[in-house]
């Protein structure tokens, strides 16, 4: 018991200093209100054996839609499938390292089974949680357009060892989320 106790303050005090790292890395930002708080984007990423990992701001419901990017021709992300958020089980074992940058709030990690064929192979990409009017891929960018007819535009990059995702809403940023690959990538697109 003591030494599970010790793991999880551990990785909790790793994440309070990942967001720190992030934050005097990135500068302060300030994030602007959501004006349809339950729409967001999170991070999607498929296993290639049917498993996925979903990284959202906000708790998800059940039957919520959502609409993610999905891997095309060399591993880019074409738009999109749907599906309707059906068992998707949180995970709070600390098994996986996510991260809000901007506001080092708890994200909200699941583990999902994707339907048949979405995904062959590993992929990480970007979803749209929540109901929009529109979402597509708009150049490196996946862009939705809420209920309020506000724009909603997120683009991911890997770094050393994981995924960013960036969004914005309207112009203003709004989230910075951080997963954690646990490894080293050999080539890193974030600036």
């Amino acid at each position: 018991m003591g030494d599970a106790v010790a793991t999880m303050s551990l990785i909790r005090w790793r994440r309070v200093l990942l967001s720190l790292a992030f934050a005097l890395a990135f500068g302060p930002v300030v994030a602007a209100p959501d004006t349809q708080p339950g729409f967001h984007h999170a991070i999607v990423q498929l296993d290639g054996d049917g498993h996925g990992l979903l990284v959202a701001e906000v708790p998800v419901r059940a039957g919520e839609p959502i609409v993610m990017q999905f891997p095309k021709a060399k591993q880019r992300p074409a738009c999109c499938n749907r599906m309707v958020a059906a068992d998707f089980v949180l995970v709070r074992d600390g098994s996986v390292l996510a991260t809000d940058v901007i506001g080092g709030q708890e994200l909200f990690v699941y583990r999902f089974q994707a339907p048949p064929g979405w995904a062959s192979e590993p992929f990480v990409g970007i979803a749209a949680v929540g109901v929009a009017r529109k979402t597509r891929n708009a150049g490196r960018q996946l862009e939705s357009v809420d209920a309020s007819g506000v724009v909603h535009r997120s683009s991911l990059c890997v770094s050393q060892e994981g995924v960013h995702l960036k969004r914005t809403v309207g112009s203003k940023a709004r989230s910075h989320l951080y997963l954690s690959l646990g490894y080293a990538v050999a080539a890193p697109t974030c600036p």
